[in-house]
């Protein structure tokens, strides 16, 4: 038996295509610039909330922390997200990211969300 027939790998395949098909079904209908990458963002603020760190949404999206930097940069451009850098007594000098208009991020997601019906929960 080859590697691919073997009924974990084929479940993987299917997993991956699947993961294909609906990137490309939401970047199809994302506003004009808001890339995948970008909407990934939005989404986890509009999930956890703001003030998250870097790290954390690196960790959650499985991104590089130098992708996300860029990600972060071109939403901070776009006026849908911005770093703040906060120093407290219990975080020290951390760094946390906010949507700058809550209603506008989320409606982005929102929007992309109703548009592929059947993928996504309506938040």
């Amino acid at each position: 038996m080859a590697i691919e027939d073997h009924p974990d790998v084929q479940v993987f395949d299917e997993i991956e295509q699947i993961e294909y098909m609906v990137r490309n079904a939401v970047t199809r209908i994302l506003p004009v610039g808001l890339t995948y990458a970008q909407y990934e963002v939005l989404n986890l603020l509009c999930r956890r909330g703001d003030g998250i760190t870097p790290g954390e949404i690196a960790r959650s999206l499985m991104l590089t922390k130098s992708s996300l930097t860029n990600t972060l940069q071109r939403l901070a451009a776009r006026q849908l997200a911005q770093v703040v850098d906060r120093s407290d007594v219990f975080h020290g000098n951390a760094r946390t990211v906010c949507q700058v208009d809550e209603n506008r991020g989320s409606t982005a997601v929102r929007a992309a969300k109703r548009q592929v019906p059947g993928v996504f929960p309506v938040v």
